[in-house]
């Protein structure tokens, strides 16, 4: 709110806000930026942060454009330990098992970084107020993930399995498409790039 409020002091055309692709919740199909969201308590206190910004920057629309940004599982070198993509190639890499709920696991369309950053840049030139997923080209199961950690690990991967059904949480990228950035990168090749930046 601080810096949405220097914003309008300053005269800034706009602003662009970080929230989050985990505020739809898990669902049952791909998230479009109309979709209902869920109350904020379901969603956890981080969770429920980015929503709580997302209602304080829109009441900022009047003076400004407001871009509304939610990244989904976003990953790349640099990344933090304890992030999704790091946790799992660390799980591969020291013959771990990954959780899987059901047969094949979660399913999320991970976005490689490069893809994140071009699409955060162009959202700086948008002329109007608005609400953009921001994600990964290919639909992934955890099962699958794994597998393409352990080819470019050269390891073989293992999984747990327990009942259950698996849910989803994938973002479209219509939007995201047509207003910023077609993302290119790949899993296997982002994943790649990745690891290759650990050694």
């Amino acid at each position: 709110m601080k810096a949405l409020d220097y914003a309008r002091r300053a005269g800034v055309r706009t602003f662009v806000y970080a929230s989050s692709g985990g505020i739809y919740g898990n669902s049952t199909q791909v998230c479009d930026e109309d979709a209902p969201i869920g109350p904020g308590g379901e969603l956890g206190f981080y969770l429920g942060t980015k929503l709580c910004g997302e209602i304080i920057a829109e009441n900022y629309i009047p003076y400004m454009n407001v871009i509304i940004l939610r990244p989904f599982f976003v990953y790349g070198p640099g990344q933090r330990k304890d992030m999704l993509i790091p946790r799992l190639v660390e799980r591969v890499r020291n013959g771990q098992p990954i959780q899987l709920v059901g047969e094949d696991g979660l399913q999320i369309n991970p976005t490689y970084v490069e893809d994140a950053a071009v699409a955060v840049r162009q959202a700086l030139s948008l002329e109007t107020s608005c609400k953009i997923n921001i994600a990964g080209p290919e639909v992934l199961s955890m099962r699958r993930i794994g597998e393409l950690i352990g080819q470019a690990l050269g390891k073989e991967v293992f999984f747990e399995q327990k009942p259950g059904t698996p849910g989803k949480i994938i973002g479209s990228i219509e939007k995201m498409s047509r207003l910023l950035w077609r993302p290119r990168i790949t899993f296997a090749e982002g994943v790649k790039r990745y690891i290759d930046s650990l050694a």
